[in-house]
């Protein structure tokens, strides 16, 4: 895997063109070994990167919901941001386009840290 970038880097890097906004959700991967999730994504065709995952340390929060009655997953709202207490959260399904978390915001990942990495192609 090549690395994109960490923390707020990465945030700038994934924003604009290279955004994961349209990309498709492929994978959630959690373990138990240093509170790590790991998130991966398609990237739509027209951008530098063609499957993006991140990792995110020291996880605090998160949670994703599915129902069957709807198609895995893409990805049409987005918040991807440092919080003002210095963690990094990004919600697949915000409430609203505020930059800023809302308790009705789902499918979220609150973290100390957070890397991204380009998957080499196979």
């Amino acid at each position: 895997m090549k690395e994109i970038g960490k923390d707020e880097y990465l945030i700038r890097a994934l924003s604009g063109r290279n955004s994961i906004l349209d990309a498709v959700l492929k994978r959630i991967a959690i373990f138990t070994e240093d509170e790590t999730l790991m998130v991966e994504f398609e990237m739509r065709a027209s951008i530098d990167y063609r499957r993006v995952i991140l990792k995110f340390v020291d996880v605090s929060e998160y949670s994703f919901y599915h129902n069957d009655k709807y198609l895995f997953y893409n990805v049409e709202h987005l918040k991807f941001l440092r919080m003002a207490n210095g963690l990094y959260y990004i919600s697949l399904d915000p409430y609203d386009e505020a930059k800023a978390p809302s308790n009705e915001d789902q499918d979220l990942v609150v973290a100390k840290g957070v890397s991204g990495y380009e998957r080499e192609k196979s």
